[in-house]
């Protein structure tokens, strides 16, 4: 995706992170709409997406649910900030969201 930008634009997003959840943000309505024959219905598109179990997305496999609407399964980078610059730490994969989040 990264690639695909600087080709376009001569330069890759400051936002790294962000960049690749909005697009996956995306790419969950859009399969959505493709799974439920083309729908863009409020209703329709939460529930096709709360069947989404371990759906594939550029950020990797996430899970919906009716009880939960947060990508559970993500992979989440955590970040560092060193001599006031940004940087690298771990990625996590989250297996469950708290329940006071959804």
């Amino acid at each position: 995706m990264f690639a695909e930008i600087k080709r376009r634009t001569g330069d890759v997003p400051q936002l790294a992170a962000q960049a690749l959840t909005g697009y996956s943000a995306i790419e969950t309505v859009k399969l959505a709409v493709e799974k439920n024959g083309g729908s863009t219905d409020g209703q329709k598109l939460a529930s096709t997406i709360e069947g989404f179990k371990n759906q594939d997305l550029l950020v990797g496999p996430v899970t919906y649910s009716a009880d939960c609407h947060v990508p559970v399964g993500m992979p989440m980078q955590m970040r560092k900030i060193e001599d006031g610059k940004p940087s690298w730490f771990k990625t996590v994969d989250p297996k469950s969201v708290p329940k006071s989040i959804c």
